[in-house]
């Protein structure tokens, strides 16, 4: 297995420049290979030879370059290529990789000569226009070029500003020429800093004898011979007057053309060297014909143009008819007498050698003049001008005699319109398109974009409209497209929109007719039963037309018709787009003319003029005094003339009529004879031989016109005789006898006319042609010169019975000789696996060369269509499976099959493969595939058909491969897309009916070339609607997941997404949200209160749904909207939900169903208004109640801001109670009150109690024992009257202990509510006190003795086991208890009797931590066992301390890691200091290195610090809970980064811009990962910096270290290994490299004798660090590319280009060793010698010796090698070259004799010289007659 990676798949190149793609071929199979690199696609000489790839071993890869030179006159665009790798050792080829080379254009600039046509007789000189229209400055050089001309440029540099315009001159030289006029085709390159650039023209090179003066001369040259004028005549010979000469007989026809036109744009003759013109070319010696003769001059403008530049407009003329301006006007010339007749006709000749019916066309320059010279009156002409980006103007005009043409002057507005739009291939938008827009005039091209978000789109604006655009469509491997479009009054067309089909050609072009594009002719486009046809356009481009979509690799037959014109036939080979045929028409009929005179010599007229051939006639007479006649409308042919005129004898003649022209026949002479009858006494005689000089025997010679008809046949010599034959002229019809063997005649037939006079002989003895022969080649398109195999070719045609089948041998020839008559035959070459190909050939008449047929035959497409279904989704992705019992159908059906073409694909692999192999007869399996293109449909059980969807083109020699996705149950997606649509009625889902439902749906997958670029198909709308029950479905969804659009009407528009792909679950059910509804209705309120307002109140609906609430109208009404349909309640109460003041509120209606978008009515609702009472009272928060004479009081309220109202308070009578507790109750008096009414009381004050004031306190500790007093707070206090009655017990002692007892006046006694202290106080001695109102009485300090505790305490451990401890309880004040065991087995134990006060306990056992806390003991005691734990402290952590890089890589142990040991809160030692310990990880280098371990850890999470230097610190949380165990923690820390500075040694040939330095990390046990890469550069250095260490220290074993591999174009891989980085420590590493050589220093290139040149060279400077191993010698024989190359071992000097001759050969050489070929020496050129001149032969001279002739001869020019010898050949003149042995003679002697030849016998000898290259010629033949 063999991969070849290209490092780039698009290359952009400029023309005239090279580029370079580098490409790595790997061997990833198992045994050697020996590949070979093959690039296809790309025209001949673009891709250079591909250097020799050595054999790669298993695992081995080599690297290389493919390079590409671009021509100058390559065309800017993508150029599509394929890289196909070959084993040559197999001879397997691997798929190739796809490869772009994209030309680039120079935008902006644009070079022309103007005018393009220059004319001269020695010297002419145009203008080179170069336009900058882009926004850099633009410095060119200027080179002409031509081929017998020289060419000048001045000046040769132009610098060019942006936006400007500048000019040189172009001079022309040749040398004169006496009578022959010729044109010569000239170039101008302008070569800056990107493309050259290119601009064509030509030179009409005129006579120095012009054709007026020649006929002129001729006329004048006659008379003065008449009357002895010769010298006069001699000199009118001599003279340069071309002006032509005038008659009034004349009606002249065409201006004569001009010659030149210079800077201004006037048409002139300049045959001088210096700027001067000639004068005015219409100037004539003639006042009459100056008459006729007019200059059209004028000016033009560039409209919105800020300056007056004005060049480079282009000004067209041509000539005209008012009724067709597309054709020329037919000329007649006039009648005349005697010499002015003669004169006439000369000059009308000489004008009709000058015109021509296309435009002449100049260019203007800065001042915007021009000049046309050379119109004639009473003709018509258009002038057309036009420019790039300006709308083209056309005006007519007609000169008349004597009126002076006025000068035109004329403004181009610029162009206002635009076209544009969007290319498109079979993968959607395509770039790099070529688009051309032609109106006919003038054309425009644009590339199509190539960029992410405009890829196919193209547009070119200010073009000029109105008008109609043809628009061709072009890209390499698509068919051509042309369409045309019409643009109006400042139209902007931008959205065409054209789509390429590839693996298809087409053909376009024009059809002409007179030099014109013609409108409206008929194409047809045939090959086997296929025929296209179309019309050529009448506007924009007339005669343009496009034949596209064509299938590639036939050979078509183009078939042109218009009316009036002759039908023209054209083959086409069409393997991609051909471009640019032009076929021209010619009219479909000619004429004859000429003179008919008597034997006397005088005109003779009324003689009947007959052209006849078997089947037409054409008579007419001619003149009666100019014997003068001529026909026309005769159709192209041969034909018989005869002369008839009473009393003459007849005349014939024989002619060919051609199409468009008029024969001139011979005229003949009619001799006067009385006599009527003729003798039937001439005879006919001849011998017959063939083309081969052999007899033709028994060959018929008939005389079919004759009366009686008369025949007979050639005897064994070939001879014949017929007598008798009567006065006239016949047609002789000879035919050859049928052969035996094959049916038909060996020879060709014959017919030829003889004319027989009276008694007259006449000798007919023509040759006749054998029979047509066929032969050629059957080979491979693919492969030239290589045999199809089982191939055959079969000829048809009118002349056969039946086809008949060539041999073709099985090296792919074949020959079939002197079979075929005349005629037309159609070829076909066939054979299994390669397309058909169809040709025709004609075999013509007369003549015997075999028609040698070569055909080279394509292999014919295969398809091979895949068919799956998803399957599955993984990843995100969709799986495909290959659906196995598929049946696929081609349509069009392939060649020998009728209807559609099924197969069922592959049952294990799901392929239908339709092909046709090679070398083997097709079977039924065989599929003969046309290229074109096909419709596949797809049909599977379980699965949707898949029919119609795919158009796909193959190609010839393609392997096609699609991919169809089909979908269905069978591939587990659903059957359908479908849900219920429903919306909320009190929260319950409710069918809605008649819902639509729609979505942009995918409807299956689009074809694919693999599973993997299978793609969903674009979406397609769909509709529907559900039924009675909600119910929706929509079959054509059948893949992914679209959104539904839901719409009903009173609902709001929803969507849902539903998926159908395999394994999806989700549902279309949608609930909708219904339009809104409302409740209607109002409120009827009673009451008396006129500040009352409707909109106080407010309206509430509760149903399924939030409640609603809306503000009442004035009214009383209100409407409230409901978004969520159910049955509701509507509820009325006050805006402020205060309803008490109102009867009948809140009001409610219950039951209220809903309907979406509908109101419902509710019931009115009733309520009345109630009255209030208020009144103010003191103190504010006294309690105040209503009382009534019936009720009693009712509520107590209490007032707001010393306030009380009573609301809501029907009509009665009304008294208010006032109450508080510390003060007196008082009643108002009665009040009656109104419906409604507001009635406001009297203020009631209450007078307040007095009150009992002191402070509670508490003492704690034993009396002696410092005991302390302390307030007691929140401690009831109860006082009680004495005399008996309610005691007053609300109030608690506040913070301080203070208390405030409020009472009646009376006497109290005052208690205390306390727990855990004596029961009578210590002060005062009673605690009876007397109130006195609104008075405080003191009570004073009251305090209590604490009485006297015990505390229970229980011990566990840190497992929760009680355990045995001893336990001390201590105070300063108090007395400690001591020696208190708790005991496991009797847990808790008491301690005690002790005062209540803040004691310090303390726990101990030994193995546990000590326990020391202080406890406060309240009085009362604790009231529940204190619990105390005692955690063990005999547990441990442990662990090992690696370094980590890079995320995940541990590079080994650290030691020294300082650990530090915090344990959990809260645990302390006896000596009240929280515990704690640091230790350190191993650092002995050992098998412990990097281990730490930390004892004495008690259970519950400790925290640990790792910290050391060069690495980061690290604090973890441990949770320890096994004491038995040790726990394990091993931690990894990151170490300091560091770096690598690797310095690279000098070497004076490497470019260390070049080299590339790659940093891996590799593990010791295997593995590696790259860290970096950086360029070496010119300092020869690369640091990684920031770069992580790869082991800790060097006393632990490594696992991982660094390494630097070198690598780079032009050097030899290095390699630095075994690099060990440590933390925060630099590394600094030294090597070298070895690079490609420097180029030789010197280099000659001299001739070398035998052909070729030597080249010879000095080693390199520099080697590079390695031995040069070859050079390499590449040479260029003037292409501009250096295509030729040869590798030298051991040697500094090659002979080269061995084989060229007389060409300049170009030589380079690079060295090479191990990493390379350098770069190549400076280029040395010398010119390959060539065989010599041939000599040449003097006349030889015969001595008197017997049978001797002496020769001599010059020698010739040895054209770089000197001659060795000369050959000399003598013979007979009956005997061939080839038979004679040439006799030699040594250089220098150039003389010699040859005897022994036969006296009396005419000689023939000849000479050639020989030179280290070779022979040359033959000298000419000189002969002599020896003595």
């Amino acid at each position: 297995m063999i991969t070849t990676l290209l490092y780039r798949n698009e290359i952009r190149a400029s023309p005239d420049t090279a580029a370079h793609v580098r490409v790595d071929i790997v061997n990833t199979g198992s045994t050697a290979v020996q590949p070979r690199l093959d690039v296809i696609g790309l025209p001949e000489g673009w891709v250079a030879p591909i250097e020799p790839i050595p054999e790669l071993p298993p695992n081995q890869s080599w690297r290389g370059n493919i390079s590409f030179t671009v021509p100058v006159a390559a065309s800017h665009g993508r150029h599509l290529a394929m890289v196909r790798l070959v084993d040559t050792s197999t001879g397997e080829s691997y798929r190739p990789n796809r490869l772009t080379l994209t030309i680039l254009p120079l935008e902006g600039v644009d070079v022309t000569l103007a005018p393009g046509v220059v004319r001269g007789r020695i010297w002419a000189k145009t203008n080179i226009v170069v336009t900058n229209r882009s926004s850099e400055h633009v410095s060119l050089h200027l080179d002409g070029a031509a081929e017998t001309l020289r060419l000048r440029c001045r000046p040769t540099h132009l610098d060019v500003a942006p936006g400007d315009i500048e000019t040189a001159k172009l001079r022309v030289r040749a040398k004169p020429r006496l009578l022959d006029a010729n044109r010569y085709s000239l170039s101008v390159t302008a070569r800056g800093s990107q493309l050259p650039i290119r601009a064509t023209g030509s030179f009409d090179h005129r006579p120095v004898i012009g054709s007026a003066a020649r006929a002129t001369a001729a006329v004048v040259f006659l008379l003065a011979l008449a009357v002895g004028g010769f010298l006069a005549a001699l000199r009118l010979l001599a003279s340069d007057d071309e002006a032509p000469a005038s008659v009034d007989s004349v009606d002249i026809t065409a201006s004569d053309a001009t010659d030149s036109v210079d800077g201004s744009g006037t048409t002139t003759s300049d045959d001088s060297e210096d700027d001067t013109t000639s004068g005015d070319s219409a100037a004539t010696d003639d006042s009459d014909a100056s008459e006729m003769r007019f200059d059209q001059e004028g000016t033009v403008k560039l409209g919105g143009s800020d300056d007056d530049l004005s060049a480079g407009v282009t000004v067209s003329l041509r000539r005209i008819s008012l009724d067709n301006p597309a054709s020329s006007i037919s000329t007649r010339a006039g009648s005349g007498r005697g010499a002015q007749k003669v004169f006439a006709r000369g000059l009308q000749q000489a004008i009709a050698l000058d015109t021509t019916d296309a435009p002449i066309e100049l260019t203007t320059a800065e001042n915007g003049r021009w000049t046309h010279t050379g119109l004639v009156a009473g003709l018509h002409y258009e002038i057309s001008f036009r420019r790039s980006g300006y709308t083209t103007q056309s005006f007519v005009i007609s000169p008349q005699r004597g009126v002076p043409l006025e000068p035109m002057e004329v403004e181009l507005v610029p162009g206002d319109g635009a076209l544009g739009g969007t290319v498109s291939g079979p993968d959607g938008p395509l770039g790099g398109a070529v688009v051309t827009v032609s109106d006919g005039q003038l054309t425009y091209t644009a590339t199509t974009s190539t960029a992410n978000g405009s890829l196919g789109n193209w547009s070119i604006e200010g073009i000029g409209t109105p008008s109609r655009y043809v628009v061709r469509i072009s890209s390499n491997g698509f068919g051509t497209e042309v369409i045309s479009t019409d643009l109006g009054p400042g139209e902007a067309r931008t959205t065409l929109s054209t789509e390429l089909t590839v693996g298809v050609g087409s053909i376009t072009g024009v059809v002409k007719a007179g030099g014109v594009g013609l409108g409206g002719a008929v194409i047809t486009v045939s090959a086997g039963d296929t025929a296209v046809t179309t019309t050529t356009l009448t506007q924009g481009v007339p005669g343009a037309f496009s034949l596209p979509r064509l299938p590639v690799g036939i050979e078509y037959t183009l078939e042109v018709q218009a009316d009036g014109r002759l039908t023209q036939t054209q083959t086409v080979f069409v393997g991609s787009a051909v471009d640019g045929v032009e076929i021209n028409l010619l009219e479909d009929s000619g004429g004859a003319q000429g003179t008919v005179t008597n034997d006397q010599g005088a005109s003779l007229g009324d003689v009947r003029v007959t052209i006849r051939s078997d089947t037409l006639s054409f008579e007419t007479t001619t003149e009666s005094t100019e014997g003068r006649w001529q026909v026309s409308g005769v159709p192209p042919g041969e034909y018989q003339v005869v002369f008839q005129r009473f009393n003459h004898l007849t005349a014939f003649g024989n002619i060919t009529i051609s199409a468009g022209a008029s024969t001139h026949v011979p005229d003949p002479v009619l001799v006067f004879s009385t006599d009527p009858v003729l003798a039937a006494n001439a005879t006919l005689t001849g011998v017959l031989l063939n083309n081969r000089g052999q007899q033709v025997v028994g060959a018929t010679i008939a005389i079919p016109g004759h009366d009686p008809s008369l025949s007979t046949t050639s005897d064994a010599d070939g001879r014949y005789e017929i007598n008798g034959i009567n006065f006239g002229s016949y047609r002789i019809r000879i035919t050859s006898p049928v052969d035996s063997d094959t049916g038909a005649s060996s020879h060709q037939p014959l017919e030829d006319y003889q004319t027989f006079t009276l008694n007259s002989t006449v000798s007919f003895s023509p040759t006749l042609f054998t029979n047509g022969a066929f032969n050629g080649t059957v080979t491979q398109a693919a492969a030239p010169g290589v045999a199809v195999p089982l191939a055959k070719v079969t000829v048809s045609g009118a002349a056969l019975l039946g086809p008949r089948e060539l041999t073709v041998s099985s090296s792919g020839e074949f020959n079939e000789a002197d079979f075929f008559p005349p005629g037309d035959y159609t070829l076909v070459a066939e054979a299994p696996g390669f397309v058909p190909i169809t040709t025709s050939r004609t075999i013509p008449v007369g003549s015997p060369t075999p028609i040698t047929v070569g055909f080279e035959m394509s292999l014919r497409p295969r398809l091979q269509v895949t068919v799956v279904a998803p399957t599955d989704i993984a990843s995100d992705s969709t799986v495909f499976s290959p659906v196995l019992d598929a049946t696929v159908t081609l349509n069009p059906p392939a060649t020998g099959t009728s209807g559609d073409l099924e197969k069922p694909v592959n049952s294990s692999t799901g392929i239908a493969e339709f092909a046709e192999e090679q070398n083997v007869e097709p079977d039924e399996e065989s599929t003969q595939l046309e290229p074109g293109t096909y419709t596949i449909d797809v049909v599977a059980s379980g699965y949707d058909a898949f029919t119609g969807h795919l158009e796909t083109g193959v190609a010839i020699g393609e392997t096609r491969e699609v991919t169809i996705a089909l979908t269905g149950t069978a591939g587990g997606i659903r059957d359908a897309a479908n849900g219920t649509i429903t919306y909320l009625y009190d929260n319950l889902p409710r069918p809605i009916a008649g819902a639509l439902v729609s979505a942009e749906v995918i409807p299956g997958f689009a074809p694919a070339t693999g599973t993997s670029n299978v793609t969903p198909l674009s979406p397609v709308p769909v509709t529907t609607t559900t039924d009675q029950n909600g119910f929706w479905e929509a079959d054509q969804h059948r893949f992914g997941s679209s959104t539904y659009t839901v719409s009903a009407s009173n609902f709001t528009t929803g969507t849902v997404d539903v998926d159908v792909s395999p394994g999806a679950e989700t549902s279309g059910d949608l609930t909708l949200i219904a339009a809104a509804s409302a409740l209607n209705g109002r409120l009827e309120l009673t009451t008396t209160d006129t500040t009352t307002s409707y909109e106080d109140f407010k309206a509430t609906a509760t149903g399924p749904g939030d409640n609603v609430t809306v503000t009442l109208a004035a009214d009383g009404t209100y409407t409230i909207p409901i978004t969520e349909q159910g049955t509701w309640s509507v509820t009325i109460s006050r805006a402020d939900d205060d309803n008490t003041n109102f009867n009948g509120l809140p009001g409610e209606q219950t039951g209220l169903s809903t309907d979406p978008g509908v109101t419902t009515s509710v019931a009115d609702i009733s309520a009345t208004e109630l009255g209030s009472i208020s009144i103010e009272v003191t103190p504010s928060d006294a309690s105040v109640k209503l009382c009534t004479a019936v009720d009693g009081c009712g509520t107590t309220l209490t007032p707001t801001d010393g306030t009380v109202q009573f609301t809501a308070l029907p009509a009665g009578t009304y008294s208010v109670q006032v109450s508080k507790h510390g003060y007196e109750t008082e009643t108002s008096s009665t009040t009656e009150i109104g419906a409604g009414q507001d009635v406001a009381l009297p203020r009631i004050d209450l007078q307040e109690w007095g009150t009992l004031e002191g402070t509670l306190k508490g003492r704690r500790g034993s009396p002696g024992a410092n005991p302390t007093d302390s307030v007691l707070a929140g401690i009831k206090v109860i006082a009680t009257p004495v005399g008996g009655g309610e005691p007053y017990e609300d109030i608690l002692t506040d913070a301080d202990g203070n208390f405030s007892v409020p009472a009646p006046a009376n006497t109290y006694n005052v208690t205390f509510d306390l727990d855990g202290y004596e029961a009578s106080p210590l002060q005062p001695a009673s605690l009876e006190f007397a109130t006195t109102p609104a008075t405080a009485t003191a009570v004073g300090d009251v305090i209590y003795q604490a009485s006297a505790v015990t505390l229970d305490i229980s011990v566990e451990n840190d497992a929760g086991t009680l355990i045995d401890a001893a336990i001390t309880l201590s105070h300063g004040d108090e007395t400690d208890l001591t020696g208190i065991n708790h005991l496991a087995g009797s847990s808790p134990v008491t301690a005690g009797p002790l005062q209540p006060r803040t004691w310090t306990i303390t726990v101990e056992q030994p193995g546990h931590n000590t326990f020391q806390t202080e406890i406060d003991i309240p009085a009362g005691g604790l009231g529940a066992p204190y619990s105390v734990t005692l955690p063990r402290n005999e547990g441990s952590i442990e662990g090992v301390i690696n370094a980590q890089i890079l995320g995940t890589t541990v590079i080994g142990p650290v030691g020294g890691v300082m650990v530090v040991h915090t344990p959990p809160e809260g645990y302390r030692t006896p000596t009240y200091v929280e515990a704690g310990s640091t230790v350190y990880s191993d650092n002995t280098g050992g098998a412990d290195h990097g281990k730490y371990t930390v004892s004495g850890v008690v259970n519950g999470t400790s925290t640990l610090e790792f910290s050391k230097t060069n690495y980061e610190t690290r604090n973890i949380s441990v949770n320890v809970l096994d004491q038995n165990e040790p726990t394990d923690k091993d931690i990894y820390l990151v170490p300091a980064n560091s770096e690598i500075t690797l310095s690279v040694a000098e070497n004076a040939a490497a470019n260390f811009e070049e080299l590339q330095a790659q940093l891996y990390l590799d593990a010791d046990a295997g593995g590696t990962q790259a860290v970096a890469s950086e360029i070496v550069g010119a300092d020869r250095t690369v640091t990684f910096s920031d770069t992580p260490p790869s082991r800790t220290t060097s006393n632990v074993d490594r696992t991982h270290h660094y390494r630097i591999v070198l690598s780079g174009t032009g050097f030899v891989t290095e390699t630095i290994d075994g690099l060990d980085l440590y933390p925060g420590t630099p590394l600094t590493e030294n090597t070298a490299v070895v690079s490609h050589p420097s180029a030789p220093p010197t280099l000659s290139v001299v001739p070398r004798a035998e052909g070729g040149v030597t080249a010879g060279w000095t080693a390199p400077a520099h080697d590079g660090g390695d031995s040069v191993e070859s050079y390499l010698v590449e040479w260029d024989l003037g292409a501009g590319t250096f295509i030729n190359s040869i590798v030298v071992t051991g040697s500094f000097t090659a002979d080269v280009a061995t084989d060229a001759q007389g060409v300049g050969v170009s030589v380079r050489v690079s060295a090479t060793n191990e990493a390379g070929t350098g770069p190549a020496s400076v280029i040395e050129t010398a010119t390959a010698p060539s065989v010599p001149a041939a000599p040449s032969m003097n006349p030889p001279t015969v001595p008197s010796q017997a049978g001797q002739v002496d020769l001599s001869w010059v020698a010739p020019a040895n054209n770089g090698s000197t001659i060795d010898r000369y050959e000399i050949q003598h013979k007979l003149a009956s005997q061939s070259w080839d038979t004679v042995t040439p006799s030699t003679v040594l250089h220098p002697t150039t003389s010699t004799s040859i005897t022994g030849l036969t006296a009396g016998s005419e000689y023939q000898f000849r000479v050639l010289a020989v030179n280290g290259v070779g022979a040359s010629s033959y000298s000419s033949v000189v002969t002599a007659t020896p003595n």
